[in-house]
């Protein structure tokens, strides 16, 4: 009879893929892991002595008490039933029931030494502490066949064929014994010994799963064949850009500059570090990453660690955006000068690029500027984005007049569209021009398409001319009512009926039946303008984008230094954890403002299942508001380090517990069997 154990412990180790995967098959060498024979145990007693971590570990996961933190994370989306409750109904309860309630559950995983150049392999095992050596070894003599493999130790015995292994063995620190499993018996032998024998003996840092990727045994193996066929590859690349009739010595040198800071920066990288908690008062849900560097030669390395000297709490800009955002981030600015080199070779290849295209001179020239033009800020920034209102009528398929469907069109443009504000710490001059160099991008590249088209198709063509759907665009210096030094940079869209119709799959009002036919009039004309506006506030830089005119002006208004606070994100709650120092970089987003967009978006297309969506949104106690924090941290020095989280609140925490209860009732059973019908087979 097949082990139930077997089964328990196979399935525990199968979370995590390596766990499953197949063996390696190579034949053994003197590098290898040797598989202890199996035979009857030696009567003494088990060796309880520490084994040193192996070297080349490359992985190891922990987490204390998983079983009372998956009753925790239940209990706080109000399932009302426990793990223990689950699991009564399953054939592994009693094995459950022998899972140490307030151990550490452990994965590690570590490089094969057979693995090869080009087919890396991983040896890799799960260790689930148990209450108790004797009964957990009772329990598996009543279901199957137990192997000794040394003192203390028994293996599990599954059917012929079968890869993944088990083992039941003594244990020290906080379980006297452990189930550890495995993708094969050479798994287990690799790992079994410093799983029972010796990181029990270090108690975890804290109750989160944590992980921690590390890489030195990963250099050690493979950086010295990467840096021997990247030499290679370079050569080949400098050939191939000669044969190209490129001789500019630093495009030449580029492929190689690019491999040899993509290799230093591999070896820069000491380890990742990875974290998932439950917890603190109010509760919040953490899921947070680092990167440790052991040394900083690879320019990405000094890139992404330049402002970790600089943190601090979020700016005070980040804090003059409009409250009604639905996403904000903030960052700090880097030094520019770290970017001379990578602007110089990218704006080489530009030049390089457009000789060899059907481009006129000066067509490239301003493209050219463009590139030369982008500022080059060391200060700090901010975004924002928010939703608008949807359509105020729903669309429909049918009945709708002319001036209705160009109506419904705007609105849903509008809606889509939404608002966009950012900021940096700049003064605004420099926007402003690199914003006309674009302009100019736009005036000439339309200029060549228009050109291009009539070249082929001749100037008498009758087909439809699809560049007059490109925009029309103006610019205005202090539009009336807007704050003082703004450019205005307005793309007017212009559209008909028909085409509105098309686009939202609607019809026009039908002709009274029996009513003679009339003649098609006119579609009746539309147009929608989107604005790019660039504000000046001192030594700041605002600029916002809106297809909703009047709306943006209103919010650029209240983002100045000096309007008041009741606006913006001052004045939002939620935000608390932005404000704590050592951080580099951050922001928040709610999914409340994106799923009344979707309801709106359901009542428009499917009015009839619009009543279910409501009702789930409803059902939510925060609407789904609930700022989730980002934050990003980091450490200087000559071994940096750069951490970034995401914090799920306690309000959002309590909308997932609504919608786990509302999923549940009558009504959210046929709002499931709706989208599960609208999805298809």
């Amino acid at each position: 009879m097949r082990s139930s154990w077997r089964r328990f412990g196979i399935a525990l180790s199968c979370l995590v893929p390596a766990a499953c995967a197949e063996p390696p098959r190579p034949a053994l060498g003197p590098a290898s892991v040797a598989v202890v024979a199996t035979g009857p145990a030696v009567a003494s007693r088990p060796d309880l002595s520490p084994v040193d971590e192996p070297r080349t570990l490359v992985v190891v996961a922990r987490w204390k008490s998983p079983l009372r933190a998956a009753d925790d994370a239940l209990r706080l989306l109000g399932v009302p039933v426990s793990l223990e409750m689950m699991l009564a109904a399953t054939e592994a309860h009693d094995m459950w029931r022998l899972v140490a309630p307030d151990a550490t559950a452990d994965l590690a995983v570590c490089l094969d030494p057979t693995s090869t150049d080009d087919n890396p392999k991983m040896l890799s095992a799960l260790s689930v502490p148990l209450t108790s050596f004797d009964e957990a070894k009772k329990l598996a003599e009543k279901e199957g066949e137990l192997v000794p493999i040394h003192p203390g130790v028994l293996r599990l015995r599954g059917k012929r064929g079968e890869k993944a292994a088990c083992d039941l063995a003594v244990a020290v620190g906080d379980a006297p014994a452990r189930l550890v499993c495995g993708g094969g018996e050479r798994d287990l032998e690799a790992l079994r010994g410093w799983l029972t024998r010796g990181l029990p003996r270090t108690a975890p840092a804290s109750n989160e799963l944590t992980a921690t990727v590390r890489w030195k045994p990963i250099k050690d193996r493979y950086l010295p064949m990467l840096r021997a066929r990247s030499a290679a590859f370079s050569d080949e690349a400098r050939t191939a850009l000669g044969q190209q009739g490129v001789h500019d010595p630093e495009l030449l040198a580029a492929p190689e500059i690019a491999l040899d800071e993509g290799l230093r920066f591999f070896d820069d990288l000491d380890r990742i570090d990875l974290r998932l908690g439950l917890g603190g008062a109010p509760s919040q849900l953490v899921l947070g990453g680092a990167l440790r560097f052991g040394a900083q030669s690879s320019w990405l390395t000094r890139a992404i660690t330049d402002v970790n000297d600089k943190a601090g709490p979020a700016p005070p800009m980040f804090w003059r955006e409009p409250r009604d955002a639905y996403a904000a981030t903030w960052g700090r600015g880097g030094d520019p000068r770290l970017y001379d080199g990578l602007r110089s070779v990218l704006r080489k290849a530009l030049a390089e690029g457009l000789a060899r295209a059907p481009v006129p001179q000066g067509d490239r020239e301003v493209l050219e500027a463009f590139f030369d033009g982008a500022p080059r800020s060391a200060g700090g920034w901010v975004t924002a984005a928010g939703f608008l209102p949807g359509a105020s009528k729903p669309a429909t398929k049918a009945k709708r007049t002319p001036s209705e469907t160009l109506a419904d069109a705007r609105a849903i443009a509008v809606s889509a569209i939404g608002w966009t504000v950012m900021g940096v710490e700049a003064p605004a001059a420099e926007y402003v021009a690199w914003a006309k160099q674009g302009l100019d991008v736009y005036t000439h590249g339309v200029r060549l398409a228009r050109d291009s088209m009539t070249a082929v198709k001749g100037p008498r063509t009758t087909e439809p001319d699809l560049l007059g759907l490109l925009p029309r665009v103006t610019t205005t210096t202090s539009p009336p009512g807007w704050p003082k030094g703004t450019v205005a940079f307005d793309l007017l869209f212009t559209y008909d009926s028909d085409q509105a119709a098309s686009l939202l799959d609607s019809k026009v009002t039908p002709s009274p039946p029996g009513a003679p036919p009339k003649k098609k009039a006119p579609a009746a004309k539309g147009s929608l303008t989107l604005r790019l506006a660039i504000v000046p506030d001192g030594e700041r830089t605002w600029i916002g984008l809106s297809a909703d005119v009047s709306g943006l002006k209103q919010r650029l208004g209240a983002v100045l230094s000096g309007a008041p606070s009741e606006g913006t994100l001052a004045a939002r709650d939620g935000l608390e954890g932005l404000k704590q120092p050592g951080q580099t970089w951050g922001g928040f987003f709610s999914l409340g403002e994106l799923l009344q967009a979707v309801v709106e978006g359901v009542e428009r297309v499917k009015p009839e299942r619009a009543a279910g969506a409501r009702a789930a949104l409803a059902a939510l106690p925060n609407k789904g508001r609930t700022p989730i924090l980002l934050i990003g941290s980091g450490t200087g020095g000559p071994a940096p380090a750069n951490t970034a989280e995401v914090r799920v609140q306690q309000g959002s925490l309590a909308d997932a517990a609504a919608l786990v209860t509302f999923l549940a009732s009558p009504a959210g059973t046929a709002l499931l069997k709706n989208l599960d019908e609208a999805a298809g087979p």
